[in-house]
């Protein structure tokens, strides 16, 4: 398990602590900026918008384990259901379970109604 935390303090910084491993390390927008530059400033959150949409390809880049394509599939739809909600001006937590129940939601709602249970 992993966890991901910001502060708008310095959100360009992303820390990243794994389950079992000790320190941590950071995430930072020059990775996913190579792949998709929406944001020259870096990320922000608690709205739509890029620097929103910079943090969660970045954040599902190393969610995905360096899978950009599955990050680039799921990125802005996991900007309006989850980053989008994160309050600006605090610090915030989200961990890779938060990550995995998002997704399940995204992948919901991209069913067709007909295969829906």
């Amino acid at each position: 398990m992993k966890t991901y935390r910001g502060d708008p303090i310095d959100p360009n910084r992303i820390t990243i602590q794994t389950e079992g491993v000790p320190g941590r390390t950071s995430l930072t927008p020059a990775a996913s900026q190579r792949i998709i530059n929406h944001s020259p400033d870096g990320f922000s959150w608690g709205f739509r918008g890029s620097g929103p949409n910079q943090l969660s390809l970045a954040l599902l880049i190393d969610f995905f384990d360096g899978d950009d394509r599955k990050a680039q599939f799921y990125y802005k739809d996991f900007t309006a259901r989850t980053i989008a909600y994160l309050a600006s001006d605090k610090p915030w937590v989200l961990d890779s379970s938060d990550i995995e129940a998002s997704l399940a939601n995204i992948d919901e709602a991209k069913l067709p109604r007909s295969a829906r249970v």
